[in-house]
């Protein structure tokens, strides 16, 4: 399956109506019917990712966010990472599509990790991932009373897309959007360089240091097999997801 045939399903789906329920994975009996994206969430900060499998059925309608269509699993099917059940299952409602997510964390480190869907009678649908493509941010520092503030990352990968949040590290410094994290930029293109307005961020009474908040999202296309009791059938392409994060510090100096 390649990505033309998958966005021959996309439709945009809207309004409010409550979401359609989950299809049963255990009600699928021909593989080639489930669409399935296995990803890694790394962090720079934390040495273990997280390992997330979604599942879709292809034959029902996939919109541009993902959720249209989604399977939970059923009837004994389980999906693991490195041997890793993910066990933990999210279920995350927008509008009126709705969309399952199925994760644990994993050891860090392993270069790649090899994701596989088990079902019984000794089928599997298996997919080797790897680990996201790492983000370097230009240092900062500080930055004097200025409205605008350059900042650059590397490598750039084409069809990635960026977001971008902040958050105050001093107290009685400016507190963004709930007081925790702020969006600054959702959604950009990895061009690897973005200027944000500076001017907020500066106290007319002290320094003030922030905390940018890079993460980048991408998806390839992997090789995956799928093997019916023993025996390996055609490959078909699996949607590996690669999601990292990182951050940045800048001090604010006083106005």
């Amino acid at each position: 399956m390649n990505h033309a045939r998958l966005t021959a399903f996309v439709i945009l789906v809207g309004g409010c109506e409550e979401p359609a329920p989950p299809t049963p994975s255990d009600s699928i009996i021909v593989p080639y019917q489930f669409i399935i994206e296995f990803e890694l969430d790394q962090d720079d900060d934390v040495v273990d990712p997280i390992a997330r499998a979604r599942f879709y059925d292809i034959t029902q309608a996939y919109d541009l966010l993902g959720n249209a269509g989604t399977i939970e699993l059923t009837g004994g099917d389980t999906v693991f990472a490195d041997d890793v059940e993910l066990n933990i299952e999210t279920r995350t409602t927008l509008g009126s599509t709705l969309r399952v997510d199925y994760s644990q964390t994993v050891p860090g480190d392993q270069g790649t990790y090899d994701f596989a869907m088990r079902r019984p009678d000794r089928e599997r649908i298996e997919a080797t991932i790897p680990e996201a493509h790492p983000m370097q941010v230009a240092p900062i520092g500080e930055i004097a009373w200025t409205e605008w503030l350059d900042l650059s990352w590397t490598p750039v990968l084409e069809g990635a897309t960026i977001d971008i949040g902040i958050r105050p590290l001093d107290e009685d410094c400016l507190t963004v959007i709930g007081g925790d994290v702020g969006h600054v930029v959702a959604n950009l293109d990895d061009t690897g360089s973005y200027r944000i307005f500076a001017d907020a961020y500066h106290s007319a009474s002290q320094d003030c240091t922030y905390e940018l908040i890079f993460t980048r999202r991408y998806v390839t296309s992997v090789p995956g097999n799928w093997h019916v009791k023993g025996e390996d059938l055609p490959a078909s392409d699996v949607w590996a997801v690669g999601r990292r994060t990182t951050r940045q510090t800048f001090v604010a100096l006083q106005r």
